[in-house]
Order: structure tokens, then sequence, then C-alpha cells
């Protein structure tokens, strides 16, 4: 229980406050080939059988490393 406490209070600090696209205007990916690129996870995810959660984690540190590039 305190783990889960812990990890939660965690995500706050490390959750991306903006968009890239509006944080670095001179991204080469635009919100077009994001929406792309997500759409083949989400279908990447259903082929393989994973869970939700799976598919959520993975456009997320896709999103944060983008926006720390």
């Amino acid at each position: 229980e305190r783990i889960l406490e812990n990890l939660l209070n965690l995500e706050e600090y490390y959750l991306i406050q903006n968009s890239y696209f509006n944080v670095r205007p001179n991204c080469k990916i635009t919100k077009q080939m994001r929406i792309q690129l997500v759409t083949w996870m989400l279908e990447v995810c259903e082929e393989q059988k994973v869970t939700d959660q799976i598919f959520s984690l993975s456009v997320n540190l896709f999103d944060r490393l983008m926006y720390l590039r």
C-alpha cells in the first residue's frame, strides 16, 4: 500500500505539463504523425493481446521522450 502511494505521488512529478508541439516548435514530429504512430501502437498491442495499461504506458513513454528531446 505504501509503495503504491509513493508511486502515485511520483507520477504527478513526472507528468508532462505541456504538449511537446507547443514547447518545441521545431519538432519534426507533426500531430498527424503522432496520430498515425499511436494508431499503429494500438494495432500492435491488440495483435499481441497486451493489456490496456501497456498501450497507455507506451504512449506515455513516447510522449516523454519527445518532450525531452
